[in-house]
């Protein structure tokens, strides 16, 4: 997998979480452009041999929002 990484305008991340064995366990990914309304993060869980197992993806087109109409 390949993320790119940023610390301006806005920020970019990725955070590892380890087995003892040295496996990924946890992998969050984080993207907030400019800092505004736009982001994204996704977590993925991998079992002790590397299969993924589950994967939680959230940003900001999932918000639910209200439309006020005149």
């Amino acid at each position: 997998m390949q993320y790119n990484l940023r610390r301006y305008a806005g920020h970019s991340s990725a955070w590892t979480e380890y087995y003892r064995n040295g496996q990924v366990r946890k992998l969050e990914l984080s993207n907030a452009p400019d800092t505004g309304i736009q982001y994204y993060r996704e977590t993925i869980f991998f079992d002790q041999n590397g299969k993924e197992m589950r994967r939680f993806k959230q940003s900001n087109e999932d918000r639910v929002t209200t439309q006020t109409m005149f």
